[in-house]
């Protein structure tokens, strides 16, 4: 008996420091953004190259981050027309690197100089409807944007307030899907 709870003891033991040895995994936010309290999934990104703004200025880049519910839709090769409902984010950015959106900061400028590393406009629109039309949208008025690219994949993550001061934050990680318009 005491030869079994001794090993029953052991077995315990060794049981629970295994238990308790959970390995370090990485947390990686997940793709959406927050904006009053409230959280809206993210599950796609498009990238509008519009190319070269002007001499010694950036490359004019848009941003689409747009949730499960709107589908943009190709006309060949071409961004046609724009379905669905949800909520969304776009930006309006200068790369100081053609063709790509380049790893960086990005700075929000409300004097619209065009120049690398800035977005000059940015909005979030709530309830879009791309039936009817409709939808609330709210336009940053600060703030960052900072792009890191890994192989394929873009890790875009934004900090930014609109009028009111009020937050507007969030985080995508994933590929791009990429459109010329030059």
């Amino acid at each position: 008996m005491r030869t079994f709870t001794k090993s029953f003891l052991l077995f315990v033991v060794v049981c629970s420091s295994l238990l308790g040895c959970k390995k370090d995994e990485e947390v990686a936010p997940k793709n959406s953004f927050s904006y009053n309290g409230k959280d809206f999934d993210l599950s796609k990104v498009i990238m509008i190259d519009y190319g070269l703004a002007g001499p010694g200025l950036g490359y004019n880049i848009d941003l689409l981050l747009l949730p499960t519910g709107i589908t943009v839709n190709e006309l060949a090769g071409n961004i046609g027309t724009t379905t669905g409902k949800g909520d969304f984010l776009y930006f309006e950015i200068f790369s100081a690197v053609k063709d790509v959106l380049a790893d960086g900061e990005y700075i929000f400028d409300p004097k619209e100089t065009f120049k690398g590393n800035t977005f000059d406009y940015a909005t979030a629109v709530f309830n879009a409807d791309y039936t009817t039309n409709t939808g609330e949208q709210v336009e940053v008025t600060t703030g960052k944007l900072n792009v890191k690219k890994e192989g394929n994949v873009y890790i875009l993550s934004f900090d930014c307030e609109i009028s009111g001061g009020k937050k507007l934050t969030g985080f995508y990680k994933g590929p791009i899907k990429y459109y010329s318009e030059k």
